[in-house]
């Protein structure tokens, strides 16, 4: 796997977005191989990266010739936002700047239209704002890391969980407002708030793109034409937990409503 991945044992994050002249402006971090396409088509910021030949793989664009494990952040724009901020900025800080950054709901919709046709462009905002945008961003990227671990929100209600049925053919909203949601035909997570459905992933709440994935025989499946059972509750077995399914939905609503307060943190005075 080039560059960012080039070994197992080798540890790295990587901001992906969206490429070019696309639909939507989205933006996710892994710490791992994630699908080939993300890192294929859009643009890769990494932590880090290994060389083996001449690249350009900055975030703020510098290029090196050196065959070895570099940072993604350059020196050059390290000391610019020393002399900006202060000698104690650090690259993983402005890693996590530009995390948070990129996830402000009013420079998104500001620049809704130039996000969808270009890379973006990340300015050293003033010193007031640079150090929320930093925190923020390092609370955001450890939050969605660990999407898959996130605990049941207290609000939220499960019943039928006691049959101890936990496979999925097809998740259903069980009322309009979507505030529950038939799990199976024994289980059923009510209370939802609402505000859970305005975290999008692309152009589609998180929320949505659980109970769109995991389903038994989705629509529109490459897998049928090659054979490949399409089934998610077979993934689930294969982990050695049933309840892996479940137990995601409920752990990615949490994750929805907990980016959602952190965005509200975020400072209001993007240029």
């Amino acid at each position: 796997m080039p560059p960012y991945f080039p070994h197992k044992g080798f540890q790295n994050k990587v901001i992906a977005i969206t490429p070019e002249n696309n639909s939507y402006f989205g933006i996710w971090v892994a710490d791992f191989i994630p699908s080939i396409h993300i890192l294929s088509g859009g643009n890769n910021l990494p932590q880090r990266f290994k060389l083996d030949h001449p690249d350009d793989s900055f975030i703020f664009n510098e290029t090196h010739h050196q065959n070895t494990v570099e940072d993604g952040i350059s020196d050059w724009i390290l000391e610019k936002a020393k002399e900006t901020y202060t000698s104690k900025v650090t690259k993983e800080d402005l890693f996590h700047y530009v995390y948070g950054f990129l996830h402000s709901p009013i420079y998104r919709k500001k620049y809704a239209n130039t996000l969808t046709k270009q890379a973006p462009s990340i300015p050293l905002v003033d010193e007031n704002s640079f150090w929320p945008y930093v925190n923020i961003g390092k609370k955001l990227m450890d939050l969605h890391l660990d999407y898959e671990n996130q605990p049941k929100l207290p609000e939220v209600e499960v019943s039928g969980e006691e049959h101890g049925n936990f496979e999925v053919r097809k998740m259903k909203f069980a009322k309009e407002d979507k505030s529950s949601i038939k799990f199976n035909d024994d289980i059923t997570i009510s209370n939802i708030p609402a505000k859970a459905y305005d975290y999008l992933i692309t152009d589609k709440s998180a929320i949505w793109w659980v109970m769109n994935q995991y389903q038994v025989n989705r629509p529109q499946s490459a897998h049928k034409t090659k054979g490949i059972p399409n089934n998610p509750n077979i993934y689930a077995q294969e982990m050695g937990n049933p309840r892996y399914i479940f137990d995601l939905l409920l752990s990615v609503i949490t994750l929805s409503v907990k980016t959602l307060e952190l965005f509200e943190q975020l400072p209001k005075d993007v240029e």
